[in-house]
């Protein structure tokens, strides 16, 4: 119930977004687009396909047209006026275009956990740990010894940032490796090819979930 009460916050949020549109841009009889930019993690989980077509059969003349990037770059979509709404999960980037007035009005609607998946063997000892820092600290070493591989979104998405905020707190640095591989891609992607080299990566569990 929750979860619903946040969609219906967010279509809400959504149609004050389109009267002002019509406000501020009268419409013919046609169709009114509305682009949102978002992440790929988000997109990936097919939530806002169910939001999409919810928010159509109460408006239908509304479409929502989804621009899928990482957190980084949807807030330049929105800066450049490319974007009227920001959909994203990455608090500190958020408050950064929150405090030059870029963005607006931010509302918290849903939210999702990371996770570090791996290859089945665990080559790296993982499996038991709930410590992140010692997860990150047995795959970087794991890494050195030759037995593990790590593939990075490498994409300045919000999964990316936190993976490097990670690292960080490790005070390691492993990007000139050869066992750490930057793909430059999105969730899905990384989580492919993390799978095809029998390497760990940092996901966001509704994706993980959705392409396990």
């Amino acid at each position: 119930m929750k979860l619903l009460h946040r969609l219906a916050l967010l279509i809400s949020v959504m149609m004050l977004i389109v009267l002002s549109y019509y406000l501020l841009f009268p419409q013919d009889q046609g169709v009114v687009r509305l682009k949102i930019s978002t992440t790929t993690s988000l997109y990936a989980t097919g939530l806002l396909d169910v939001i999409a077509k919810a928010f159509s059969r109460e408006y239908p003349n509304v479409r929502l047209e989804f621009i899928a990037v990482g957190s980084g770059a949807a807030l330049k979509i929105a800066e450049m006026g490319d974007a009227c709404v920001v959909l994203i999960h990455e608090p500190y980037l958020e408050r950064q275009y929150l405090m030059k007035g870029v963005i607006s009005g931010g509302r918290v609607f849903a939210y999702n956990y990371f996770v570090v998946v791996g290859p089945s063997k665990d080559p790296a000892n993982i499996s038991s740990v709930d410590n992140v820092l010692e997860v990150f600290r047995r795959v970087y070493m794991a890494g050195e010894l030759g037995r593990a591989y790590f593939v990075s979104r490498g994409d300045n998405s919000g999964t990316h940032l936190r993976e490097l905020m990670i690292w960080e707190l490790l005070g390691v640095d492993p990007s000139s490796t050869s066992w750490y591989r930057s793909c430059g891609c999105g969730m899905s992607d990384a989580l492919l090819i993390a799978n095809e080299y029998n390497a760990y990566t940092l996901s966001d569990l509704g994706t993980y979930l959705k392409f396990k």
